[in-house]
């Protein structure tokens, strides 16, 4: 059991991945609750939060937390209370560059899962990304009209057409931050799935190597969405590293 003194000292801010709300993650906030104070920030364009523009990028996406903490979370946060801050996949890439970029005093930890904050693209995705730019910029719509054109990209990409995303996802998902690592001050857990398809567990070895102040946490057998696909596991683990991490 997590005592009231750990309970007390710290805050959880969760950001949730592409295209998840508080709704995914209410499971494992229900549990968590019980050990420690936690809030879910939907972000801009996902779960009750309106999209403001389609031409964001993570930048935008990292200024609008910190407002969003420093405006309306940070005075619930009580006297030498941490405020830890988890950011799952995309949620990943907006609190690494946030902590990276300002290094806000207020921020005392980062939990980076399965977060793409380093831009490795396989193959596979290589030629994807190939195929969608020939397609997009120099097959003309006459020869090949746009929903065939559609019929080419990933799940991720005709899912953010459908939500007014598509710029934001194409800005996002090649957004490498391997030059903020070094930046980075705070303590860091980096927790994978061992056969995460989405985010290779490589990402969070090459983030552990250029880091010095990172510990990796792989759970066997675990995909991209443990806390969907497995929350008490996934509960239990992120209470133990709250517990001995922070």
């Amino acid at each position: 059991m997590v005592s009231s003194n750990n309970r007390a000292n710290i805050k959880l801010i969760i950001l949730p991945g592409w295209e998840q709300c508080t709704l995914h993650w209410q499971g494992v906030v229900d549990k968590l609750q019980s050990d420690f104070e936690v809030e879910v920030i939907d972000m801009p364009g996902f779960g009750k939060e309106q999209l403001i523009s389609q031409d964001w990028e993570v930048s935008d996406y990292a200024d609008w937390v910190k407002c969003k903490i420093e405006s309306n979370i940070l005075y619930e946060v009580k006297k030498d209370q941490k405020l830890i801050l988890l950011g799952h996949s995309f949620g990943g890439r907006v609190g690494h560059y946030l902590a990276c970029t300002y290094q806000p005093n207020w921020l005392k930890g980062l939990i980076l899962y399965a977060a793409p904050v380093l831009y490795r693209p396989s193959l596979l995705v290589k030629i994807q990304n190939i195929l969608t730019k020939v397609i997009d910029n120099i097959i003309p719509t006459k020869i090949i009209p746009q929903s065939w054109k559609h019929l080419f990209y990933s799940d991720d990409l005709k899912n953010s057409l459908i939500t007014g995303k598509e710029k934001i996802f194409r800005k996002v998902v090649g957004f490498d931050q391997t030059e903020l690592l070094k930046y980075n001050k705070y303590p860091t857990v980096l927790l994978w799935g061992s056969e995460d398809r989405s985010v290779s567990v490589a990402i969070a070895k090459e983030i552990q190597q250029k880091t010095t102040n990172s510990t990796l946490v792989i759970l066997p057998h675990e995909g991209h969405n443990i806390h969907l696909s497995n929350p008490n596991l996934f509960y239990g683990t992120l209470k133990q590293i709250l517990t001995n991490n922070f």
